[in-house]
C-alpha cells in the first residue's frame, strides 16, 4: 500500500467522505468523518494535494487545511475547478 497523494473531500453538514489514493491511483482509504474528525484526519496526513467541491463551505474548508502549514491553495486550479462547476450547473439546469 502507498502513501496518500490525493484526497477528495465530500463536505455536507455533518458527515464529510474523504477519498484518498495513492500515486498509481489506487485507494488508500475511503471513510466517513464526522465534522469534529475532519481536521484531526488531516494533520496526520503528509503533504499531498486535496480537491474539495465547489460550495458555500468550500473557501473555509481550504483556509482551514491551509492553516495546517502542509497545504497550499493552487489559485489556478482551484479557478478552474469553480469555472467547470458553475458551467456543469448552468447546463444542467441545478
Amino acid at each position: 500500500m502507498g502513501e496518500i497523494t490525493t484526497v477528495g473531500l465530500d463536505i455536507a453538514k455533518s458527515v464529510f467522505q474523504v477519498h484518498g489514493i495513492d500515486a498509481a491511483g489506487e485507494v488508500i482509504v475511503r471513510r466517513r468523518l464526522s465534522r469534529a474528525r475532519v481536521m484531526p484526519f488531516f494533520a496526520k496526513l503528509p503533504s499531498c494535494v486535496v480537491g474539495i467541491e465547489a460550495c458555500n463551505t468550500s473557501h473555509h474548508w481550504a483556509r482551514e487545511l491551509i492553516a495546517l502549514g502542509q497545504f497550499e491553495l493552487d489559485r489556478t486550479f482551484g479557478l478552474l475547478l469553480n469555472y467547470h462547476c458553475a458551467v456543469t450547473n448552468a447546463a444542467t439546469g441545478d
